[in-house]
């Protein structure tokens, strides 16, 4: 043990165990937020591929009653549950170890091969009082009846620039059955773009999201659809819209109990 670390312990020593507690949450309040910045998101990303500030904030009322002892599992690496979770005085944990109290997590069913699979063993490590707060993302079925083209048309009205390309990416992405399918019709709108600036650099901007989100896999359920699967384990407690950017009513916040 070194010099500042026998100076650290003496001190520890003599504190009472209030103050103690209070060290406790501040240095675990450190930990999280600088560990946080880990996993940060890419400058040209904006929602929907991440949470808006409105989407945090339904996080944030949802879980905002409760004991801020309980355990709490933050399943992904997203930096902003993590700052929410300690700003309110919360101990999240990245590891599953045991039952929780609240799961938090974001677009996850797009990222698991076997969607029951997934919801049965949030079911399993939730208390039984527990809940799943999720972001999740279903189908627009108005864009389902649109050309790629007029998907297009559409986004890039949106005034933001980064909103349009993050829309485009979002929208298209969910059009084309086929991955490869939609990355293609993006490049060939850029070659048309020339002369274009604007529409070419939100374009291109779009282009390297949906390159760059290539292992997430697309929205396959429309809203019926998706609460039926949910159906299966949990009750819906509330849904949350943020509001706050393009298409933010096909990404609401959910809060789940397990269905008995």
């Amino acid at each position: 043990m070194n010099l500042s670390e026998k100076l650290i312990s003496k001190i520890i020593s003599k504190l009472s165990i209030s103050t103690l507690e209070w060290l406790e949450t501040k240095i675990r309040q450190a930990f999280f937020i600088k560990k946080a910045f880990v996993y940060c998101w890419p400058n040209n990303y904006f929602p929907p591929w991440r949470f808006s500030a409105g989407d945090i904030e339904n996080c944030g009322k949802a879980i905002f009653d409760l004991n801020r002892e309980c355990r709490v599992l933050i399943l992904d690496p997203v930096p902003e549950l993590r700052n929410l979770t300690v700003s309110m005085g919360f101990k999240p944990e990245l590891s599953v170890d045991g039952n929780f109290d609240v799961v938090l997590s974001d677009i996850a069913l797009n990222m698991v091969k076997v969607e029951d699979d997934f919801l049965k063993g949030i079911k399993n490590i939730l208390f039984p009082d527990g809940i799943f707060v999720v972001r999740f993302h279903f189908l627009d079925g108005a864009l389902l009846e649109l050309t790629a083209e007029e998907i297009l048309e559409k986004s890039l009205g949106i005034l933001d620039d980064r909103l349009a390309a993050n829309a485009i990416s979002g929208r298209i992405f969910d059009k084309f059955s086929d991955f490869k399918d939609a990355i293609e019709f993006i490049r060939e709108a850029v070659k048309l773009a020339e002369g274009k600036p604007r529409r070419k650099s939100i374009l291109l901007r779009a282009l390297g999201l949906m390159l760059n989100g290539s292992r997430i896999r697309k929205a396959t359920h429309n809203r019926i659809q998706l609460e039926n699967l949910l159906a299966k384990f949990f009750d819906i407690i509330d849904v949350k819209i943020a509001g706050d950017y393009p298409d933010s009513k096909f990404y609401p916040v959910y809060v789940l109990k397990i269905r008995l």
